[in-house]
């Protein structure tokens, strides 16, 4: 991580850059990425799901098999 910049705000704000400050951001920074990630891939974590459109995940699965064939997703049929 390159916490010259993150140093620098910290320095001209008269602030001292612990290392206690520097872990809170690293781990800040680990579980921002991974929500951002998750989000990207259609993770639980969205607001909403496959019911509030009458959808089952067998018909998007049936609807978009060549699509997730091509990119390698896997498909309920394959969890079976």
């Amino acid at each position: 991580m390159n916490n010259l910049s993150f140093v620098s705000i910290y320095q001209q704000s008269g602030l001292e850059f612990t290392q206690e400050v520097e872990d809170a951001m690293v781990e800040y920074m680990a579980a921002d990425k991974k929500e951002r990630e998750a989000k990207k891939m259609g993770s639980a974590h969205l607001p909403y799901n496959l019911e509030m459109f009458e959808l089952t995940e067998q018909q998007v699965d049936e609807r978009f098999k060549e699509y997730r064939k091509t990119r390698g997703y896997k498909t309920v049929q394959d969890d079976e």
